[in-house]
């Protein structure tokens, strides 16, 4: 919306975020070292030790504890790399000097691309945990952060980060899995039950049934326990496969099914409209290739754009995010 201010963040070191800003107890400790270091020497240094020790922390959130070692295969124990020397050595720690060590590199608020609804205008704000690039509007940020910003399934993982992995309920093993479709990754929201469970953003939107308890916000999935089993059963025309839940063509006589990531990895036509005020009842529509309108409205989400510009490989990438 033309309302929103463009939001871009400074870039320190390579790590996209806000640069950390003193307070008064830090101008204190700083006036204690008699002139020894400027502002901006000091701000980069507690920069620099938030992002290790955020790092750190996510690493050790998203490894196994020791009593489930051999439980898990080892290609599941570390989410973005694999392990090296023994098993128990635990991750080397990043220097607290240098921003974190990634196995993915965040991208340039310039070159994001928002994991909803593939599109690069408007405010795009990114994960400094997982990687992932929304816009404000698609992911229910209702206000800039003031800061490094995380995500929900962020957010959840530092409130779970002090617990070993088999008693954390919200994150498990720390990897992103949608209730809906077999994306791994991507721009999700937690299931208003806190059971674990989570769903794309995109998935929430498409998928009959399934809603938001905050539609504002976009937080609380509604739906995915009581979920039609006929859904469950429908095999995607994309990825072949009954994992998640299937929308169909909307043409009337069509039963082609797709998971909501399959269909815009694959280019479907999607369209929605009728929501130009909170009380107007929205229309969503999507099409197979066969029954694609000819003549009618353009489709004006998750194609057009930016989106024809990414390719195949792109809109991937754009929708699972680099983590």
């Amino acid at each position: 919306p033309a309302g929103y201010i463009r939001y871009t963040p400074p870039s320190w070191g390579g790590a996209v975020g806000m640069q950390y800003d003193l307070e008064s107890d830090d101008e204190g400790v700083l006036g204690g070292l008699g002139g020894g270091a400027s502002e901006g020497a000091f701000e980069e240094s507690m920069h620099a030790l938030e992002m290790a020790s955020f790092a750190k922390m996510i690493t050790a959130v998203r490894a196994p504890d020791d009593n489930e070692k051999g439980k898990i295969p080892a290609r599941k124990k570390h989410r973005n790399k694999v392990a090296k020397g023994p098993a128990k050595d635990p991750p080397a720690a990043p220097k607290a000097h240098a921003p974190p060590a990634r196995t993915y590199e965040l991208p340039a608020v310039e070159d994001a691309v928002c994991s909803v609804c593939l599109e690069s205008d408007d405010v795009v704000v990114i994960c400094d945990g997982c990687g992932i690039a929304v816009h404000q509007v698609c992911y229910g940020v209702t206000s800039l952060p003031q800061g490094e910003w995380l995500c929900d399934f962020c957010e959840a993982l530092c409130a779970e980060s002090s617990l070993p992995a088999a008693k954390r309920r919200r994150t498990g093993d720390g990897r992103i899995r949608c209730g809906l479709c077999p994306l791994s990754g991507g721009a999700v929201k937690e299931a208003a039950e806190r059971d674990g469970s989570w769903a794309h953003v995109a998935c929430t939107w498409w998928m009959p049934g399934v809603t938001f308890r905050d539609d504002t916000r976009m937080e609380g999935v509604e739906g995915l326990a009581g979920m039609d089993p006929k859904r469950r059963a429908l095999a995607c025309q994309v990825c072949k496969t009954r994992d998640g839940a299937c929308i169909q063509c909307s043409h009337k006589t069509c039963a082609a099914a797709f998971h909501v990531t399959c269909a815009q990895r694959g280019r479907r036509y999607f369209w929605w409209g009728g929501c130009e005020d909170a009380e107007s009842d929205i229309e969503m529509a999507m099409f197979c290739p066969k029954h694609e309108p000819r003549g009618g409205p353009q489709p004006n989400f998750s194609r057009g754009g930016t989106a024809d510009s990414l390719g195949p490989e792109g809109v991937a990438a754009a929708l699972a995010g680099p983590a």
